[in-house]
């Protein structure tokens, strides 16, 4: 992609977001969008928020994809040693993860949607560790409500989002997972994208006063 079109896809990001905010700002929920999980600590985490992350390639989209399955709880492990000691406490749990898109070993499933999907989950409980969507999770504040997002799943999670956001008088943040700490482009387009449904679904069901 060229200079030109990644600046293009940004100013229209930055374009949605601002404008979900100004709109949502009538309903009492403001939208947040955080490029990398660090801006959420420089810019002072709000517990009561709830926060989307997004890793588009591929955490947020396999979560989706391993719910989708039957799924009954997947536990987002922050690093290897954490999601290797959770399979330990809990033998049954399927172990899945990557570092750097390679498998680990001894795990019984990498991060690929497409693997997922072509599985029976139902009722499984599964363990999920990744370079950078999983980590995200644990940027944001610990006791807050924390939902995947991608584009799989854009209408559900942002209707429930904003719905959740109504009945606490909340707002909602969007947080890129990045890559290795850094910008992402497609997690950034996916959270523009989400910015619109957030848009959309904050005019068909206005927040009562």
């Amino acid at each position: 992609m060229s200079d030109v079109r990644c600046f293009f896809v940004v100013r229209w990001l930055f374009s949605t977001s601002i404008i979900a905010r100004e709109r949502n700002r009538n309903n009492h929920v403001r939208l947040n969008v955080f490029f990398t999980p660090a801006e959420i600590i420089a810019s002072g985490a709000e517990q009561d928020t709830i926060y989307i992350v997004i890793d588009l390639i591929r955490a947020t989209t396999t979560l989706a994809v391993m719910f989708d399955q039957g799924a009954a709880c997947v536990f987002a492990a922050g690093n290897v040693a954490q999601a290797r000691e959770a399979a330990q406490k809990f033998p049954g749990r399927l172990l899945c993860g990557e570092r750097n898109v390679k498998p680990l070993p001894g795990f019984d499933y990498g991060n690929s949607p497409v693997q997922f999907s072509q599985l029976d989950l139902s009722g499984r409980e599964m363990i999920l560790t990744t370079t950078n969507g999983t980590r995200a999770f644990y940027g944001c504040p610990e006791d807050a409500i924390r939902l995947a997002g991608c584009f799989y799943n854009a209408r559900a999670v942002t209707s429930h989002a904003l719905r959740l956001a109504q009945e606490r008088k909340s707002n909602i943040a969007l947080v890129c997972s990045g890559e290795l700490g850094y910008f992402a482009l497609d997690d950034s387009v996916c959270a523009g994208f989400l910015a619109l449904e957030l848009q959309r679904y904050s005019e068909e069901f206005p927040q009562e006063t």
